[in-house]
């Protein structure tokens, strides 16, 4: 990398980090239409020859509107830094990454140096993980900048008292609630843990590949420490909650037994033979019989989803009126 390029390569990508998907997709609007306009305006204005300005068409995104398997391929387009040729160092370098709260942790790009936060995150600790995405490299510059928006109550309160905010920001940091092993999170992630475990602590070959033949028989050693490791983690976290975790566990390894499923599953095409996991989301085919675990990719939220149908049942006129 030349001089020139690798003191605007931290400069070149701006990563956007909204609180809403609603003002995320405003600013993605804003970004392919008034954006190159007013490019365009400055062109006519200043005579600028138009090789010479950005183009801002390569605008990514990093929400939870984005399949699972293509957040690291996201990542990897981060990662890309200017290049030493001068006729593809502009082509796949990104321009501008518009993120939610998705960035809040796992993202580490040593590139990145420039972030713009639209609102002030509705937590302390929210907010010093989201800024804390740039400016990770010793050797290269970090800004972050707060864009406040003046019909927001919490925005105008941390405009007015920014400094003393700033000067004591750990101390502002609000204490968790959290509920160890209540019965959504358990319902949600259990047989998650169970698979990562027979896959991780099972022979590479067999446990590590295939879910057939029930790797987890009665007497088995493999069982015994899986058992063992949830039940000790229970018990030192929620020791109240022992016995529904053990019961949820039995009742997990019972379907596992029962179904017998050729393979694990993944992202991707649903297979035609139900798989023991499927990404939660995802469309379950009619012929798995509902024999197929709905699994989490992220066990930051546990709470359950729903979708939106449209429906012509009010369209329909009644004759008997």
């Amino acid at each position: 990398m030349n001089k020139d390029n690798l003191e605007k390569d931290p400069w070149w990508t701006l990563l956007c980090y909204f609180n809403s998907i609603r003002e995320l997709g405003s600013a993605a609007t804003l970004f392919v239409s008034d954006a190159r306009d007013y490019l365009r305006v400055l062109i006519d204005r200043h005579g600028i020859p138009y090789k010479n300005i950005r183009k801002l068409f390569n605008v990514t995104e990093l929400t939870s509107r984005i399949r699972g398997d293509q957040v690291p391929q996201e990542l990897e387009k981060l990662s890309k830094s200017l290049s030493d040729d001068p006729a593809n160092s502009n082509v796949d370098i990104v321009d501008a990454c518009l993120a939610s709260n998705i960035i809040e942790v796992g993202v580490d790009i040593p590139r990145l140096s420039l972030m713009a936060i639209v609102g002030q995150p509705k937590t302390t600790s929210q907010y010093i993980q989201v800024s804390s995405r740039v400016g990770r490299d010793n050797d290269k510059p970090g800004l972050v900048c707060i864009l406040y928006g003046q019909s927001k109550p919490r925005d105008r309160s941390h405009f007015e008292r920014f400094r003393s905010y700033h000067q004591a920001l750990y101390a502002q940091v609000e204490p968790t609630s959290v509920t160890p092993f209540s019965a959504p999170a358990v319902d949600r992630a259990l047989h998650g843990i169970i698979v990562a475990a027979v896959r991780q602590l099972g022979r590479i070959d067999q446990e590590g590949i295939h879910p057939s033949p029930f790797p987890l028989e009665d007497g088995s050693k493999l069982k015994y420490l899986i058992e063992s490791m949830i039940e000790n983690r229970v018990f030192g976290v929620a020791p109240e909650e022992r016995v529904h975790v053990l019961e949820k566990m039995r009742q997990r390894l019972k379907e596992w037994r029962i179904w017998d499923p050729a393979e694990y599953g993944g992202f991707g095409l649903p297979p035609q033979n139900a798989p023991l996991m499927h990404p939660a989301g995802s469309v379950e085919l009619p012929e798995w019989t509902s024999r197929s675990w709905s699994t989490l990719s992220s066990l930051r939220n546990v709470d359950a989803s729903c979708e939106g149908v449209i429906t012509g049942f009010f369209n329909e006129v009644d004759n008997h009126e």
